[in-house]
């Protein structure tokens, strides 16, 4: 999750003052989504007529219209992206005075939508349910045929049932906090 959290920061168009009230949804305003989708449409008409230095300032508007939206920001951060290197291959200077967006679109891309973070999570916990087996079914066959004491195979089968189970809800607990936060920080949030 700390991941996933640096991502979501990082990435972000806009710094925020407030990193930890930031991570909390905050809906976009209507009226600055529908700024910035004017902006991005105006920006991919003049990007098809090939005026990219005027495509690439629009796009950069409509990253300022709504800089916490995802749908739109990444959108706007792919878009200047692509202006961008249409007007360097064209051999005029960069339009905008800011570093490359490729690497905070592709970093905010992993950020909290990301559902591989929440993958990762699940895999790194299942060694922590898992029962040392081998050493133990080793144990047990020698003390079992020893008759001196020991877990039986059917302790040994319950506790791995059990550790199933947990596995399992830990998986639907990650599954649920995934869409919870896809809900509440959307894509079109």
């Amino acid at each position: 999750m700390l991941a996933a959290i640096a991502c979501e920061v990082y990435g972000r168009p806009e710094q925020p003052s407030n990193i930890v009230a930031s991570l909390l949804p905050r809906k976009t305003p209507t009226d600055a989504k529908e700024r910035a989708q004017v902006f991005l449409d105006e920006a991919d008409t003049l990007y098809n007529l090939h005026d990219y230095e005027s495509a690439s300032k629009r796009y950069t508007d409509a990253l300022r219209a709504a800089p916490t939206n995802w749908k739109r920001a990444q959108a706007a951060l792919i878009g200047r992206e692509r202006s961008r290197k249409s007007v360097i291959l064209a051999g005029n200077p960069d339009p905008v005075d800011e570093p490359s967006d490729a690497v905070k679109q592709w970093v905010w891309g992993r950020g909290l939508r990301w559902p591989f973070h929440y993958l990762i999570a699940l895999i790194l916990a299942r060694p922590l349910f898992e029962t040392t087996s081998t050493s133990t079914s080793t144990a047990t066959s020698t003390s079992t045929s020893t008759g001196v004491g020991g877990s039986s195979a059917a302790e040994e089968k319950a506790r791995a049932e059990k550790n199933l189970v947990v596995q399992i809800l830990l998986a639907i607990g990650v599954l649920g906090l995934y869409n919870g936060v896809l809900l509440n920080y959307g894509l079109d949030y």
